[in-house]
């Protein structure tokens, strides 16, 4: 929905917005990210009927789970490296959509990636707005890797679940609704003394 206040995690990048909301409050909104001209644009297909991704159960108080720290697996030139890599990165959106904190995505990406710049702008504003998620936001069905010139990039397709939950502000009160999503994402990896998310794109 264009206008909503909150867009924790978004695919604007690529001609699609994975994860809507359905507003409740007339808070302002935060200035769309620009979209690049080299992204492909897709249309995620809705989840079958029997397979939509389950509701968050609402907690009393917000989460308290620690930072996810960065696996050995997923510092290693190979492929399963970078698939851990991702499913490390996907973990830290859950993260911040929980407990919104600058830098945490940034370092995990190249100055690049406008797709995550997204995703980074929008913590941001969770951050500031003091609007967060009570529940993981993403599951991760299935994922798997490919390695490309000799190890110096890596291309990443992962199955991706959302939850449908409320969006809560700094006083409990619920400010929007993030709806139940489904969608296969492709992340574009790079090596640089380590794995770096180069560009994430929605796969048809």
């Amino acid at each position: 929905m264009e206008g909503d206040p909150v867009r924790l995690i978004t695919a604007t990048a690529v001609g699609l917005a994975l994860l809507t909301t359905t507003a409740c409050s007339s808070a302002p909104q935060p200035a769309a990210p620009p979209t690049p001209t080299d992204s492909v644009s897709a249309t995620s297909a809705a989840p079958p009927e029997d397979t939509a991704p389950e509701t968050a159960t609402e907690t009393a108080s917000p989460p308290t789970d620690a930072l996810p720290e960065l696996p050995d697996e997923a510092k290693e030139q190979t492929e399963a490296g970078a698939e851990a890599f991702v499913l490390h990165y996907v973990e830290i959106i859950n993260f911040t959509g929980m407990s919104p904190q600058e830098g945490l995505l940034e370092e995990l990406a190249t100055d690049t990636c406008s797709s995550c710049g997204n995703y980074e702008d929008t913590v941001v504003y969770s951050a500031q707005d003091g609007q967060a998620l009570r529940a993981r936001m993403w599951r991760v069905s299935d994922s798997n890797a490919l390695l490309l010139e000799a190890g110096a990039s890596a291309i990443v397709r992962a199955s991706i679940d959302q939850a449908a939950q409320p969006v809560y502000d700094g006083s409990g009160d619920v400010v929007s609704e993030l709806n139940a999503e489904s969608a296969s994402l492709a992340f574009s990896l790079v090596w640089d003394q380590g794995w770096l998310i180069d560009e994430i794109q929605v796969e048809a």
